[in-house]
């Protein structure tokens, strides 16, 4: 009796330690979450690169640091254009900004201001009230900015915020760079390592791995395919219409089709602008012209979204594009940036669970 008594305490006591250890592990990873993951796409996206370029380079460590820097030179080139893209159209914006018009123009309003105070002085002159509202110089409120204090509570946090996030980013880039190199020549024994601690059979734990990947790559595929394609479409009526700085709004219109806020918030202010520009100068052109670009633009984006979406998702995950979209949405809402991968992830691991336990069912 005192042997079993013995036991159950050491059972007791295992698996007390067990999960003191499991927590203590969590909580060391966790924070290493967000870069382990976009390790993991990282890897799944450049695998095939680095399985031909082993068949000459032989060593899978100098494969893995190649395929990595060749990987990089793919992402940081565009990004770097796009960077120059932006700042160039940043300053086509500000020189095309009339300063002496600005300031002609606060002047204007200042003149307003005083002279409508003028009127209600006069006013309450009239009325025998004791009261006077004092004129307005705009030039006196800005020499009485404090530019100490300024310089203390807005410059000083910026810049100590942009010191704490670059040292974070280098940080962040270390080991991002350093998982990718060092999971590149174990990718093919991921499901092996995964069966190791997986408590279902072999089989269903190469299902699970094959869907995760399948799930990032067609996600990611769709979402950069979708919103180039519904970006480009509307960009190419803007540039007829010489909108301004249309690259850079080309760029946002990318952006927000990936978050998916959609590309509605570039082009529908824009025929707006049209229309209310039309309205005030009586140019009915400029009405029919905003109109017919907001038509277009509505059209062309849903028809790219209900035609290219299920093509470059394939079908193969057998989720209605719909439900991919709401899962994206929901994931970005609850996950931030990541969201855009663990929302559609999660929904594609609640399938298969199903799946595989409808199986489990049928064998028995």
């Amino acid at each position: 009796m005192n042997q079993i008594h013995r036991d159950k305490i050491k059972f007791i006591s295992f698996v007390l330690v067990f999960f003191l250890l499991y927590l203590l592990n969590v909580t060391m990873f966790l924070r290493f979450l967000g870069i382990l993951t976009l390790s993991y796409v990282a890897v799944l996206l450049i695998y095939p690169l680095y399985a031909r370029l082993l068949k000459s380079l032989k060593s899978k460590s100098l494969t893995a640091i190649v395929s990595y820097f060749i990987f990089l030179l793919f992402i940081l080139v565009p990004f770097g254009l796009l960077v120059i893209i932006i700042v160039n159209e940043i300053i086509n914006i500000i020189n095309n900004i009339s300063f002496t018009e600005y300031i002609n123009n606060v002047t204007e309003l200042q003149n307003a201001i005083n002279n409508l105070i003028s009127t209600i002085n006069q006013v309450f002159i009239n009325l025998n009230l004791d009261f006077k509202i004092s004129y307005i110089d705009l030039n006196t409120f800005f020499k009485d900015i404090d530019t100490s204090n300024f310089i203390q509570n807005q410059l000083i946090p910026f810049f100590r915020n942009l010191a704490t996030f670059s040292v974070d980013f280098l940080f962040s880039f270390f080991i991002f760079s350093l998982s990718v190199i060092l999971i590149l020549p174990e990718w093919p024994n991921i499901p092996v390592y995964f069966s190791k601690i997986s408590p279902l059979d072999d089989k269903y734990d190469l299902m699970i791995i094959s869907k995760i990947n399948l799930a990032i790559r067609n996600i990611l595929f769709a979402s950069f395919g979708v919103s180039l394609l519904q970006a480009t479409a509307v960009l190419i009526p803007m540039l007829f219409l010489n909108v301004n700085s249309p690259i850079l709004l080309w760029i946002i219109m990318v952006l927000m089709s990936i978050v998916p806020v959609g590309s509605g918030v570039v082009w529908f202010p824009v025929g707006t602008i049209y229309i209310i520009n039309g309205l005030v100068s009586f140019n009915f052109g400029y009405v029919l012209t905003g109109l017919l670009f907001i038509v277009y633009s509505a059209i062309i984006i849903n028809l790219i979204e209900a035609y290219f979406r299920p093509k470059f998702m394939d079908n193969a995950l057998g989720i209605h594009p719909l439900v991919v979209i709401l899962s994206v949405i929901g994931g970005i809402g609850v996950y931030g940036a990541l969201g855009l991968i663990y929302g559609p992830v999660l929904v594609v691991l609640l399938i298969t669970f199903v799946n595989i336990y409808k199986k489990s069912l049928e064998n028995i």
